[in-house]
C-alpha cells in the first residue's frame, strides 16, 4: 500500500511537470502511463491513424518496412511477348522503334507511371502502404469503364489510411469480386473520392480477425501481431533519450563523519551548499572545469549507473527489432547495417536471402497482380520482374544460365528426334508456350513450312529433318 500511494505521487508529479492541463486530458508518455496504471504497457495498433504513427515514430519499424521498399524498387522491369517467349528490354524497345499500340502502352506506364512520381518512387509507395496498413491500393485512371493496359493512362498508389470499402454482404455465395465489393471510398479531410471496384487494384496480408463486414474483405497489418515488441523498443528508446537529455542523479553524496554514540553524523545546510556548488560550477565535461575534485570534507559518494548497456536498454532494442524484423521477412543482419551503417561479414549471405526469400517472390506476386488487372496478356503481352542485375545474385545468375544451357541441349535432341514438341522444350527453359498449331507438333508431323520457323534459331541438318 505504502509503495503504491508513492508510486502515484511520483507520477502525478511527472505528469503535472510537464505540462499545466490535467492529466485526464493530455496524452502522456508510454513509461508515466506504466507508471500511473501500475501495468505493463503496450502500444494500440486497432485504427489507421495509430498504425500510421507507429511507423512514422519508430525507428525499427520505419527501417524494416522502408528496406523491403528499396529492395523492391531495385526490380528491372521487362515486357514478355507470349506468343514467342521473347524479352522485350527498354533498350531493345528504343532500337525496335515498333509502332504496336500495346507495346507502347507497356513501356510508357512502366517508365512513368504517373506525372509525379518515377517507377521507382510508385514502387516504393505502393511496398509502404501494404506493409504499414496490411492494405495496398493502386487506382488505374482509365478513360474507360474497363481498366486495361491498352486504355489505361497512369497508375496512382493510394493512400490506405483513408480506404474503405462498400461490401455487398455477400461472401460464400459469390461468384465474382463485384458480387462482394460494390466499390470504395476515399476519405480525407473534406475531399472524397468513389471509385469501382475495377478501377482499383487491391493487394491485402492475411486477416483472420471477423468484427466488420469489411473484414471480409480487408487485410490486417503485420503490425497488430508486434504490438509488444513495438511498445519495448519506444520505451527503451523513450529511456535512452531521458538518460541522454537529463542525465538525471549521478550520485549520492552523504557525509562520512561518525559519532561514537548516534553513528554517521549529517551534513549541515551549510556544506551542503558548498558542495553543490563546487560541483555545479567548477566541475563536470565542459572546457575550463575539473573531472576531479578534492575536498575538505569528509564525503562518502555512491554512484549510479546510467550505462545504457549495463540497464539492458541496447539488448532490449536488439532483440524485439530482430522479432519485428523477422515478421517482415528481413534478415536481422540488414536491421542492423540499415540503421547503423556498418558492414559485416555474413551481408552478402543476408542481402542474398533477402531477394531470394522476401523481395523476388513479393515482387513477383505484385506482377502477376497488375498483368491479372491490366489484362496485359489478353493483348499478348506480359510484365516482368528481374533482379539478375543485382551484385549478389551474379553468382545465381550464372549458375542458372549453366544450368539452363545443359537443359536447352537436351531438349533440342529430344524436339529433333521427334520426342517432344516444340513447346514442351519452351517450357522446360521456363519459358511460356506459344499459341501456335505448329508449336504442339513434334517434328516429324511438321511441314517444311512450320520446320522454317524454328530454323531461325537452329541450323537443321537433314539427319535432323528425316
Amino acid at each position: 500500500m505504502a509503495f503504491e500511494k508513492f508510486r502515484l505521487k511520483v507520477a502525478e508529479k511527472l505528469i503535472n511537470g510537464r505540462t499545466s492541463k490535467s492529466a485526464s486530458n493530455i496524452a502522456v508518455s508510454s513509461a508515466i502511463r506504466s507508471l500511473v496504471t501500475g501495468k505493463p504497457f503496450y502500444t494500440s495498433l486497432d485504427s489507421q491513424s495509430e498504425l500510421e504513427n507507429e511507423y512514422r515514430t519508430n525507428p525499427v519499424l520505419s527501417s524494416v518496412i522502408n528496406m523491403k521498399a528499396d529492395y523492391s524498387a531495385n526490380a528491372v522491369i521487362s515486357v514478355r511477348n507470349i506468343k514467342n517467349g521473347e524479352i522485350i528490354t527498354d533498350k531493345d524497345f528504343r532500337n525496335t522503334k515498333s509502332n504496336d499500340h500495346i507495346l507502347k502502352q507497356m513501356f510508357r506506364l512502366k517508365n512513368n507511371p504517373n506525372p509525379l512520381q518515377s517507377t521507382k518512387e510508385f514502387l516504393s509507395l505502393v511496398s509502404i502502404f501494404k506493409d504499414v496498413f496490411g492494405n495496398g491500393y493502386i487506382y488505374g485512371n482509365s478513360a474507360t469503364n474497363d481498366v486495361n493496359i491498352r486504355d489505361i493512362a497512369y497508375m496512382w498508389a493510394v493512400w490506405s489510411q483513408y480506404m474503405k470499402p462498400v461490401t455487398t454482404g455477400k461472401y460464400f455465395d459469390s461468384t465474382s469480386i463485384d458480387s462482394i465489393i460494390k466499390g470504395w471510398e476515399w476519405e480525407w479531410n473534406t475531399y472524397k473520392k468513389n471509385f469501382t471496384t475495377n478501377e482499383i487494384l487491391h493487394r491485402k496480408e492475411p486477416n483472420v480477425r471477423l468484427k466488420t463486414p469489411s473484414d471480409l474483405v480487408l487485410g490486417e497489418s503485420r503490425q497488430v501481431s508486434l504490438a509488444w515488441a513495438l511498445s519495448n523498443i519506444k520505451i527503451a528508446y523513450e529511456s535512452r533519450n531521458v538518460i541522454a537529455k537529463e542525465r538525471g542523479m549521478r550520485a549520492i553524496i552523504s557525509t562520512n563523519n561518525k559519532d561514537g554514540n548516534v553513528g554517521s553524523v549529517p551534513m549541515d545546510s551549510d556544506e551542503k551548499t558548498e558542495v553543490q556548488k563546487d560541483l555545479k560550477t567548477n566541475y563536470g565535461f565542459l572546457e575550463g572545469q575539473d573531472q576531479f575534485m578534492v575536498t575538505r570534507h569528509n564525503i562518502s559518494v555512491h554512484s549510479i549507473d546510467q550505462d545504457v548497456r549495463k540497464l539492458g536498454l541496447l539488448n532490449e532494442i536488439s532483440s524485439d527489432a530482430m522479432v519485428v524484423a523477422e515478421r517482415y521477412g528481413v534478415p536481422e543482419v540488414l536491421v542492423k547495417l540499415y540503421m547503423k551503417g556498418a558492414t559485416f561479414e555474413n551481408q552478402e549471405s543476408s542481402e542474398r536471402r533477402m531477394y531470394q526469400n522476401t523481395t523476388i517472390p513479393e515482387s513477383k506476386d505484385r506482377t502477376d497482380d497488375i498483368n491479372d488487372w491490366l489484362k496485359t496478356r489478353d493483348f499478348g503481352y506480359e510484365y516482368i520482374n528481374s533482379f539478375d542485375h543485382i551484385p549478389v545474385l551474379q553468382e545465381n545468375v550464372k549458375d542458372r544460365s549453366e544450368t539452363n544451357r545443359n537443359i536447352n541441349i537436351v531438349q533440342k535432341e529430344l524436339f529433333f528426334s521427334g520426342a517432344i514438341t516444340y513447346n514442351h522444350w519452351l517450357q522446360e527453359l521456363g519459358n511460356p508456350a506459344v499459341n501456335e498449331a505448329w508449336a504442339k507438333k513434334r517434328i516429324t508431323q511438321m511441314n517444311e513450312n512450320e520446320i522454317q520457323i524454328i530454323k531461325g534459331n537452329y541450323t537443321i541438318s537433314k539427319s535432323e529433318n528425316n
